[in-house]
């Protein structure tokens, strides 16, 4: 996996991101709380710690720190 370094910071993230939109809620596709969580983690587990999420999806953000 390919990283760069967040300018300013000492943190690197991910060149490949996890896109969060259906995990928002049935409106934009909707997915079930489990399996959401289950590609959050397997994402984690390959090494991606960059998500894409709305600030205004409270859902996405309590999943993500669920995982």
């Amino acid at each position: 996996m390919e990283y760069v370094e967040v300018g300013g910071t000492n943190l690197r993230a991910c060149r490949v991101c996890l896109g969060t939109w259906a995990i928002g809620g049935r409106m934009w596709g909707g997915t079930e709380e489990r399996e959401s969580i289950s590609a959050i983690l397997s994402a984690l587990d390959r090494g991606i710690n960059s998500f894409v999420v709305s600030i205004y999806k409270y859902k996405i953000r309590r999943l993500l720190a669920v995982s």
